[in-house]
Order: structure tokens, then sequence, then C-alpha cells
């Protein structure tokens, strides 16, 4: 579910975000950046994930046949939002 209907909201209610609501977004778009919304998010190397899932299924179509699981570290994006 998206965050910022739920941003908007709180703002509709008058519920202070972040003194009485603490919110965050997972995909870190355009719209969280803009000033109004000024939504922290969770941002994902999408640039790394689509080489390393190319890269897998290049290994997969050349003979390996071996799982590998790999792990991409997500990182924090704090903006107005969340209490620093």
């Amino acid at each position: 579910m998206d965050a910022i209907p739920f941003l908007a909201e709180a703002y509709e209610q008058k519920i202070g975000v972040p003194t009485e609501l603490a919110l965050i977004g997972y995909d870190n778009s355009s719209v969280a950046m803009l000033p109004l919304v000024n939504l922290s998010s969770i941002e994902q190397d999408t640039a790394h994930l689509g080489k390393t899932v190319a890269d897998l299924m290049l290994s997969r179509i050349n003979g390996r046949t071996r799982s590998e699981h790999v792990k991409i570290q997500p990182s924090v994006v704090i903006r107005g939002s969340l209490e620093g």
C-alpha cells in the first residue's frame, strides 16, 4: 500500500507528522521527494539489482545449475516524515 495517502489523511486529520505519526515509504519514488510530501523512504539500488539478475540469468543460460542467494542491501532516505 502506498504511504502517500496515509500522509494525506494524517494532514487532513491534523495529525502531526512526524511528532505524532512517523511514516516511511518503500520505493523512494519521485513523489516522495517533493517538498510538500517530504516522505522518508526505503531505497533499493535498482541498477545493481538489474545487473545482478542479468548476471544470474546469463550464468544459468551458460549451464550453471547451482542456485545462488544474493542479498542487496537497501538504504533509508530520511526526510521530514521521520524524526531524526
